[in-house]
């Protein structure tokens, strides 16, 4: 399994959690990505690996949307990206909070 955690965030501010990896067509198809507050869970989707929407490009890269969270105040917001019967590789490169797209394109 692999984690982000990311900490000292603004309780009640929202984040949009956003990530990016190497496309290729031996990914994974279906893989669970987790998003909890502490250790509540927030989120839970399935990723394909094997595509990447290019919601935004940052420094030349390409990311996907994944959606809004509001963390709790002392809490840490904390994505999981988990294998389990995911057929084909699992690409964990990298996830980052934007709190103001309105600055990439």
């Amino acid at each position: 399994m692999a984690s982000w955690t990311f900490g000292g965030l603004e309780a009640g501010k929202e984040y949009q959690v956003v990530a990016t990896w190497l496309v290729d067509p031996g990914n994974t198809a279906s893989v669970t990505l987790r998003m909890l507050d502490g250790t509540t869970v927030l989120s839970t989707q399935q990723l394909d690996q094997t595509e990447l929407d290019a919601d935004l490009t940052i420094h030349g890269h390409a990311w996907q949307r994944l959606g809004i969270v509001t963390v709790s105040a002392d809490n840490d917001l904390v994505v999981e990206l988990d294998p389990t019967g995911a057929t084909g590789l699992v690409v964990a490169d990298a996830v980052r909070l934007v709190t103001d797209t309105t600055q990439y394109t």
